[in-house]
C-alpha cells in the first residue's frame, strides 16, 4: 500500500480535534495540527522545529526520552501520560498513542488532552474521602463538626457553618433542645455566604450550611466550588439523618428506662441463675402469685410449664447475646396472652409483661373480619366482569377455603328440589365428595337446612352413626358445618358451605361471612340468568321460539365468510307457506299460530346440527347451512323441508295440509353477505311461487336478474330523480274528534314524461335495490320542508313526517347526508320507518343520532311481524302507526280489534302515540275510537293531494 501523501496528511490534521504532530529522528517535531494551538495556546509556527524534552513537563522527562527511544526501535506505545506546559506557564496532562515509520525515521504521535477528567476524579477522590471523614464522626455533635471541616476543605472556603437541631423526646425535660453549631475557619459576615439546606431523604430540612468562598474567583471557578459543596452537603446530610436516628433511639431508650422505672406494669427481675430478685405488685396479680413466695426461687421451678417453651428461649437467648427480647406468647396456666419484654442487665434479667389476652384476641377477630370483608370485596369485583357463573363459583369456593381454611368448602346446586349437585369443592376431604346425590343424604346437615329452608344455618354437632337421629350418608368423619343459600329469583338456587372435624367450628363470623359470599354469587347468578333471558328473547322468535332475523343474518354471513376461506360452499333457503292466509282467517289467529309453532319444530328436526332454522316473520321461514356442503345436501334438505311442511297438521279437531314454496341462494357464488343472500333466496322463492307453489328452486341470475325492461326502468328513474319529474303529496293525520288535521306524511310519486303517473310500490322498491333511494328519499325530505317554510309563513304549523326505509338508514354516505338534511329541519319534519329498521343494528345507529338532533320517529306498519317490541324503549320512537290490514277488517270482527286495544295499550304504557292507517269510513272509525284511538289516516277524511291542493284545502278550513 503506498503511504499517505503530503495533501491526505494535512487534511487528516486539519479535520482531527486530537493532537497529531510527527517528529523526526532528533526528537523534534516537524508537524502539528491545530489541535496544539488550542489546547497549549502556543502558535502552531513557534513549536515546529521545538524539541519534544523542552515542552515536557521536568518529572516527566525521562520517562519521555524512553519512549522516543522505544519508538526508534521500532515498538509502538499506547496509552503512555505525560504533561505539557502551555502558554500560561500551566500544565496539560496528555495520553498519547505513538509509533514510527522505519522507511522515514520518523515518529507519529495522538495526543488527547485529559486535564480536565483528571482534575474532575480527583475532584471525585477529595469528595468521597470528605464523605468518609463525615460518616466517622460518631457522636452527632461530631458529625456536625465534621460537616463543617470537610466542606471547608474541599471547597477551598475561608470558613464554614454548619447548624442542625437534635432530636427530642416530646414531654422529657432531659432533651437538650439547643440546636448544635460548628464552624472552620474564620467567616467573613460582612459579605453573604453560599447558603444550603441539610434535606433528607424525605426532604424535611436537618440544618444548614453556610459557605464563604474567596473573594475574586471567576464565574467558572466560582460554579465548581459550588459543585463540589452540593455534593459533599448531599451525602453529609444523608450522614447526618443517620446520627440524628442513633442519637433519637438513644434518647428514646433513656427515656423508656426512666419511664419503666416508675410505671406499675407487671415486673419482676432474675439474676443470673434465674432466681427472682424483683416482684412489683402488678407482676404479683398477673402471676397470681405473693412476692414472698416467689423471691429468690428458680423461675423454672416456680412455674415448670415454660421450660422448653418461648420464654425459656427467649429469656437465654437474651442473658446469652446482651440484647433485649420482645415477644407475645400464650401461656396455658395463666390461660391468657402475654405481651413480653425482657432486658439483660449486668446482674441478670429485668422481665415487664402485660396480659394482652382481650387485645389480642379482639386484634385477630378484626384481622379475620377484615380478611373475611377483602374477600367479599374481591369477590364483588370478579362479579362485575364474570360472563360464566361457573367462574365465580370457583372463585367463591377458593375465597372460602382461604380465609376459613376449613377441611371441606363447596358450593353445590339444587336440582328439581330434590338433588344435590356439586359444583365445585376444596379441601383435604373435597376429593371425598360425590358429584351428585339426593338431598336426603345430606339430612342433619346445615347444608340440608340453608338448602329446604332458605336461611343461613350453623350445626355444631352432626349427629354420627351411634345418635338416635341418623347421620348424613357422607362418609368423611364431619362434625360441624355452615351453609347459607344461593337464592337467584326469589328461590334456592343451591348452597355456599363449609365443613370441619370438629364440634363449633363455625361462629357467627363465619356465617356472615358465608352470607356475604352466598349474596355475591346469587346476585351474579340472578344477573346471568336474567341476561340469559334478555339475550333468548332479543333473539329468538318468541312465538316458534326459533332464531330470529338478527341471527339468522349473523348466521349467513359467518358460513359466507368460512366459505370463501376453504373454498367451500353454503346455502340459504327461504321458505313462504301457500294458503297460511286462509288459515288465519278460516279458523282465527290462534290457530294459524298453531299451526306455525308445530311447523317450526317441524323445520328445526330436519335440519337439527346441519344448520340454522329461523323465522323472519309471518309466515316466512329460513334455513341456513354453512359448509362445506355435498353435491346433493341442498336437494335432500329442501324436500326433506317441503315434505314435512306437507304432513298434516291438527288444528280445532281439523287437519290442515299446506304447502310451501322455497328459493335457495348459494354463497359465494349468488352473494357473500347475507343481505345478498337474503335478496336472491327471497327473488327465487317469489319465482317458485309464481310458477305453481309447493316446490323449490334455486336463484338464476339468467332468469331472476332484472330483465330489460327493468334495467330501463331503473336508468329513467335515475334521470327522473334528476330533472325533477318526482312529485310528493301529502295526507293529512286528524284528530279523530274534531276532524281538524294534527300532521301530514309525505307521499312519493313519479310522473313520468311517457308512463304518466308510476305508483310507488313500482319504483320504490327499485329505488332500494339500486341504491337510488337515498337521492329519492333526500328529495321528498327538501319538498317536504319546502312546503313546511311555505306553510309556517301562512299562519299554519303542521309537522310533516318523511317515510325513510332502511337501505336509506344503512348506507352511509346516504345516511350521513339524511341526518344533516333532516336535523336542519328538525322543528317542522320527522321520520317514519317500518318495523325492520328497529331490529337492523346500524339503522337504529342512526335513528339515535335523529333523536339527539330532535328529529321525532314515528313507527309505520306496526304489528306486521317483526319482533321489535325490544326496541320500543330504548329507541327514539314516539308514535306508532297500525298497519291498514288490521284496520280494515275491526268493522267485521273482534279479532283484529283486539291487536289494536293491545297495541294501544302498549303505546300507553310506553308513552307513545297511536295512529291508525286506512280508515275509510265511519263505522271504522267509531270502532277505533271505542278501543281509544285518537288520530286515523285514510281516505274518509282526505286523500293525499299535492303542495297546491294541500295549501287550498288548508285555507278553505281555516276559513270555513
Amino acid at each position: 500500500m503506498a503511504s499517505p501523501g503530503r495533501g491526505d496528511l494535512e487534511r487528516f490534521f486539519a479535520l482531527s480535534l486530537d493532537l497529531l504532530c510527527v517528529v523526526d529522528a532528533a526528537g523534534r517535531f516537524v508537524h502539528l495540527n491545530d489541535a496544539w494551538a488550542t489546547t497549549l495556546g502556543r502558535p502552531v509556527p513557534t513549536l515546529v522545529g521545538r524539541r519534544v524534552l523542552d515542552l515536557v513537563h521536568p518529572d516527566d522527562v525521562d520517562a519521555t526520552h524512553e519512549v522516543l527511544a522505544g519508538l526508534a526501535a521500532g515498538q509502538r506505545f499506547v496509552g503512555f501520560e505525560n504533561r505539557y506546559q502551555d502558554a500560561t506557564g500551566g500544565w496539560r496532562d496528555l495520553v498519547w498513542s505513538a509509533w514510527a515509520d522505519p522507511s522515514t525515521a520518523l515518529c507519529y504521535g495522538i495526543a488527547r488532552d485529559v486535564t480536565e477528567a483528571r482534575r474532575r476524579e480527583g475532584e471525585r477522590r477529595e469528595v468521597h474521602d470528605a464523605v468518609l471523614a463525615v460518616s466517622s464522626g460518631g457522636t452527632y455533635a461530631a458529625t456536625v463538626s465534621a460537616i463543617s471541616e470537610q466542606v471547608r476543605g474541599v471547597t477551598r472556603a475561608l470558613g464554614v457553618v454548619t447548624s442542625a437541631a437534635p432530636p427530642t423526646v416530646a414531654g422529657w425535660a432531659g432533651t437538650d433542645v439547643r440546636p448544635y453549631r460548628a464552624t472552620a475557619g474564620a467567616p467573613d459576615v460582612a459579605v453573604p455566604p453560599v447558603d444550603l439546606p441539610l434535606l433528607g431523604r424525605d426532604q424535611r430540612p436537618l440544618g444548614r450550611v453556610a459557605v464563604w468562598l474567596p473573594t475574586g474567583l471567576d464565574d467558572a471557578e466560582r460554579a465548581r466550588r459550588v459543585v463540589l459543596l452540593h455534593e459533599v452537603a448531599g451525602a453529609a446530610a444523608l450522614i447526618l439523618e443517620r446520627s440524628r436516628a442513633e442519637l433519637s433511639a438513644e434518647l428514646a431508650a433513656a427515656r423508656t428506662r426512666e419511664l419503666l422505672d416508675s410505671v406499675a406494669d407487671a415486673f419482676y427481675a432474675l439474676d443470673r441463675h434465674w432466681r427472682f430478685t424483683f416482684v412489683n405488685p402488678a407482676a404479683e396479680r398477673l402471676l397470681r402469685r405473693p412476692a414472698d413466695e416467689l423471691l429468690g426461687t428458680s423461675i423454672w421451678d416456680e412455674f415448670p410449664e415454660t421450660v422448653g417453651s418461648s420464654f425459656e428461649r427467649a429469656y437465654r437467648e437474651a442473658i446469652a447475646t446482651g440484647r433485649p427480647v420482645a415477644f407475645i406468647e400464650y401461656y396455658a396456666p395463666l390461660e391468657g396472652w402475654f405481651d413480653v419484654r425482657a432486658r439483660p442487665s449486668g446482674t441478670g434479667l429485668s422481665v415487664y409483661f402485660l396480659d394482652v389476652t382481650a387485645s389480642h384476641v379482639a386484634a385477630r377477630a378484626l384481622e379475620r373480619r377484615a380478611e373475611q370483608q377483602r374477600a367479599v370485596a374481591e369477590l364483588g369485583r370478579e362479579a362485575v366482569t364474570a360472563t360464566d357463573p361457573r367462574t365465580l363459583t370457583a372463585a367463591t369456593v377458593e375465597q372460602v377455603h382461604r380465609v376459613l381454611r376449613p377441611p371441606l368448602a363447596g358450593v353445590v346446586r339444587l336440582v328439581d328440589g330434590a338433588r344435590v349437585v356439586l359444583d365445585a369443592a376444596a379441601g383435604p376431604l373435597a376429593a371425598g365428595l360425590p358429584p351428585a346425590l339426593d338431598l336426603d343424604g345430606v339430612r342433619g346437615t346445615a347444608l340440608f337446612g340453608a338448602l329446604t329452608s332458605g336461611v343461613a344455618t350453623a350445626v355444631a354437632r352432626i349427629p354420627g352413626p351411634g345418635d338416635v337421629q341418623p347421620g348424613p350418608v357422607l362418609p368423611l368423619g364431619l362434625r360441624s358445618d355452615a351453609a347459607v343459600p344461593v337464592i337467584a329469583g326469589g328461590v334456592v338456587h343451591g348452597a355456599v358451605f363449609a365443613a370441619a372435624t370438629d364440634d363449633d367450628a363455625f361462629p357467627t363470623d363465619d356465617v356472615v361471612f358465608l352470607q356475604q359470599l352466598a349474596h355475591v354469587l346469587g346476585a351474579a347468578v340472578e344477573r346471568h340468568d336474567a341476561e340469559e333471558r334478555l339475550r333468548e328473547l332479543a333473539e329468538h322468535d318468541a312465538l316458534t321460539r326459533l332464531p330470529n332475523r338478527v341471527v339468522l343474518r349473523r348466521e349467513v354471513d359467518a358460513a359466507v365468510a368460512a366459505a370463501l376461506e376453504d373454498g367451500s360452499t353454503t346455502a340459504l333457503l327461504l321458505l313462504d307457506l301457500d294458503g297460511f292466509k286462509d288459515v288465519n282467517d278460516s279458523l282465527g289467529h290462534h290457530a294459524g299460530d298453531l299451526l306455525l309453532e308445530v311447523l317450526g319444530g317441524r323445520l328445526h328436526e330436519v335440519v337439527g346440527d346441519a344448520g340454522t332454522v329461523g323465522r323472519l316473520g309471518g309466515d316466512e321461514f329460513a334455513v341456513c347451512l354453512p359448509g362445506p356442503l355435498a353435491d346433493d345436501a341442498l336437494t335432500i334438505v329442501a324436500e326433506s323441508l317441503l315434505a314435512a311442511v306437507e304432513e298434516p297438521v291438527r288444528l280445532d279437531g281439523l287437519e290442515v295440509t299446506l304447502s310451501a314454496s322455497m328459493g335457495a341462494a348459494v354463497g359465494p357464488a349468488h352473494g357473500t353477505d347475507a343481505s345478498t343472500l337474503l335478496r336472491h333466496a327471497d327473488v327465487a322463492m317469489y319465482r317458485a311461487k309464481r310458477t305453481s307453489g309447493g316446490h323449490w328452486v334455486v336463484y338464476d341470475p339468467t332468469v331472476d336478474a332484472a330483465p330489460a325492461e327493468r334495467l330501463t326502468l331503473i336508468t329513467e328513474l335515475r334521470s327522473g330523480i334528476r330533472n325533477g319529474e318526482l312529485e310528493v303529496h301529502y295526507q293529512p293525520v286528524v284528530d279523530m274528534a274534531s276532524g281538524d288535521p294534527v300532521s301530514l306524511e309525505a307521499l312519493v310519486r313519479w310522473r313520468h314524461p311517457a308512463r304518466g303517473l308510476v305508483p310507488p310500490d313500482q319504483f320504490v322498491p327499485l329505488a332500494e335495490q339500486t341504491g337510488l333511494i337515498g337521492e329519492l328519499t333526500l328529495c321528498v325530505v327538501r319538498h317536504a320542508t319546502a312546503l313546511a317554510e311555505r306553510l309556517r309563513g301562512l299562519g299554519v304549523t303542521l309537522p310533516i313526517a318523511v317515510n325513510v326505509s332502511v337501505a336509506s338508514l344503512t348506507d352511509r354516505e346516504s345516511a350521513e347526508t339524511l341526518v344533516d338534511e333532516l336535523a336542519r329541519a328538525a322543528d317542522v319534519l320527522s321520520v317514519e320507518v317500518t318495523e325492520s329498521a328497529l331490529v337492523e343494528r346500524r339503522a337504529r345507529a342512526v335513528l339515535q343520532r335523529l333523536a339527539s338532533a330532535g328529529v321525532m320517529c314515528a313507527v309505520d306498519d306496526f304489528g306486521t311481524g317483526y319482533s321489535a317490541l325490544t326496541y320500543l324503549r330504548s329507541l327514539p320512537v314516539s308514535t306508532l302507526k297500525i298497519d291498514r290490514a288490521f284496520v280494515a277488517e275491526v268493522e267485521d270482527g273482534d279479532v283484529d280489534l283486539a291487536i289494536i286495544r293491545s297495541v294501544v295499550d302498549l303505546a300507553g304504557s310506553l308513552g307513545l302515540d297511536v295512529i291508525a292507517e286506512g280508515v275509510e269510513s265511519q263505522p271504522v272509525a267509531v270502532r277505533l275510537a271505542e278501543v281509544g284511538v285518537h288520530h286515523a289516516q285514510g281516505f274518509h277524511y282526505a286523500r293525499p293531494v299535492d303542495g297546491e291542493h294541500l295549501v287550498d284545502w288548508l285555507t278553505s278550513r281555516a276559513a270555513g
